[in-house]
């Protein structure tokens, strides 16, 4: 079996996705939490794209957050069952990391308290107000995007609404959408997944 080491800071952020496909597969994995400092700069240096996270696959790093979730996902055969299957969680994990994550990106950067409020307020309304809606209408299986049953795009948009969206906006999104809060709560019940939630390292983000 290949030897796979996932390399990114202390926090959840672009990294947990994949920590929890391998969560669920029960995939063996080395798990490198960087603290801030010489070394961390000098990985994202070296790495093919200059930003964590990075993944290693027997001594040969890649990188981007979505293209190692992708390859974990397939690896523990949450990809999607067909074609079709696999162009839908596709679809998915791109709007929450495209279009709705692109979104909210410039609240975190912005550094102008008025505007910072403004980006806001905008943010908390599209998410809400559209994404959400978007979301619950691509729910084709009893608590799961896909009719086959939990994909990668299940563990992406719980992971993004838990551990993002909440600790930042410190608010409910899914006020008024009991669909995707119910999706929620069953991926957050799945054994694996709950177990790695209960001894994960305790971190804001």
């Amino acid at each position: 079996m290949p030897e796979y080491k996932l390399y990114y800071g202390k926090g959840k952020g672009y990294g947990e996705l994949s920590r929890m496909l391998f969560a669920l597969g029960e995939l063996e994995f080395t798990d490198v939490r960087m603290e801030d400092g010489d070394e961390k700069t000098e990985l994202i240096n070296n790495s093919p794209y200059g930003a964590n996270p990075n993944f290693e696959i027997d001594g040969v790093m890649y990188g981007k957050n979505v293209a190692i979730a992708r390859y974990v996902a397939k690896k523990v055969d949450l990809y999607g069952k067909t074609d079709i299957d696999q162009l839908k969680t596709d679809a998915i994990v791109d709007y929450l990391y495209q279009d709705v994550m692109g979104k909210l990106i410039g609240i975190y950067l912005e550094k102008d308290e008025e505007k910072k409020a403004n980006l806001t307020e905008e943010g908390k309304d599209f998410v809400k107000n559209t994404a959400v809606g978007k979301l619950e209408k691509q729910i084709e299986g009893e608590n799961t995007f896909l009719a086959s049953g939990l994909s990668w795009a299940d563990v992406a948009v719980f992971n993004f609404f838990h551990d993002l969206y909440t600790p930042f906006f410190k608010e409910d999104a899914f006020e008024g959408s009991p669909i995707l809060k119910k999706h929620s709560e069953h991926v957050a019940s799945l054994p694996l997944l709950k177990k790695h939630l209960e001894t994960r390292a305790v971190t804001e983000f």
